[in-house]
């Protein structure tokens, strides 16, 4: 009888799946990281996403405000264009819900965290 329970509990459940950019994988495995170290309780990746999410709806409960987007416009050259064509219709051999407008993401993504890692070794240089 406390299998079926939990079995219906499980029933309950509904799995989301995100697909996120590898960059952002990372900036979350390295924040877990830290939160083991300092041994804190939402150390596991699913209750830290779960108290992300609770979070979110608690500060939201009240509001009618929505989270703002911003349009982004760039120009690609038709070569360039092509170029990003083809990569996404490699990357959609393997998964087939791959969008242009993620890859576009992920690309500005990496640009700005290296440009980041670049500015902090510079402004470190300034400081000695």
């Amino acid at each position: 009888m406390e299998n079926e329970s939990n079995l219906s509990s499980l029933d309950k459940t509904i799995l989301y799946t995100i697909r996120i950019p590898a960059l952002l994988q990372k900036k979350i495995d390295s924040h877990l990281q830290i939160l083991k170290v300092l041994k804190h309780p939402e150390k596991n990746q699913h209750k830290w996403l779960l108290n992300a999410i609770h979070k979110k709806l608690l500060k939201e409960v009240n509001s009618q405000e929505i989270s703002k987007s911003t349009n982004l416009n760039v120009k690609l050259d038709d070569d360039l264009a092509d170029q990003v064509d083809k990569r996404i219709s490699q990357i959609n051999r393997v998964y087939p819900s791959y969008s242009k407008k993620q890859w576009l993401l992920e690309a500005i993504e990496e640009k700005l965290e290296s440009e980041n890692d670049m500015v902090q070794n510079k402004l470190a240089q300034f400081r000695k």
